[in-house]
């Protein structure tokens, strides 16, 4: 157990250490474009994302990131993107990655927020560079039950109309029915 958590601890600081030494020679425009390819979205769906006009996102491509940092709206761009390059070292395919950012981080209480609304409101919180890794393995795992689940309830159309028929207009019970409730209803009293 020990020997995984050390493993894991590594990966985390070598993720870390790719990002800082990538981030001291990137240019705002390599953010941006790796954010397009790697989410398979548009400059103008990243401005929207970072809410941000496109304009301001054309000026961030001339920046590099240290100036970028500078600014605490711009960081949004570098948290955007820290979160995507940790994603992407989980080798999470970029349609969970998109669908990650917009659902709310805890399922069970949609006020949680999404992602991006945290990138959006505290882009620099240490809070949430944090706890990003085991947002994004709580994730796949939830992903990976619904997967399950999904496959194990597969009807054809024809049995989901009789279903969904049966339940809106339950048949009259039959002799069997009738003689389980009548024994159920001695045992119990």
């Amino acid at each position: 157990m020990e020997k995984v958590r050390n493993k894991r601890e590594e990966k985390r600081k070598k993720v870390g250490h790719a990002i800082r030494k990538t981030e001291e020679v990137m240019l705002g425009r390599g953010l941006i474009d790796y954010l397009c390819n790697e989410l398979g979205v548009t400059f103008a769906m990243i401005a929207a994302h970072l809410d941000v006009t496109e304009k301001t996102l054309q000026t961030w491509r001339t920046r590099t990131v240290s100036d970028l940092e500078s600014n605490s709206k711009s960081y949004r761009l570098i948290a955007l993107y820290n979160f995507v390059y940790l994603a992407s070292s989980f080798k999470v395919d970029k349609h969970l990655i998109l669908s990650m950012l917009h659902e709310p981080i805890d399922a069970s209480i949609p006020q949680s927020g999404s992602i991006l609304s945290h990138i959006v409101k505290e882009p620099n919180s240490s809070v949430f560079k944090a706890v990003a890794p085991k947002i994004i393995r709580e994730y796949l795992a939830s992903q990976e039950l619904k997967q399950k689940v999904n496959s194990l309830i597969s009807l054809s159309d024809k049995d989901r109309d009789l279903l969904l028929s049966n339940l809106e207009n339950p048949p009259e019970p039959n002799e069997a029915l009738k003689a389980l409730l009548v024994q159920s209803k001695k045992k119990s009293g």
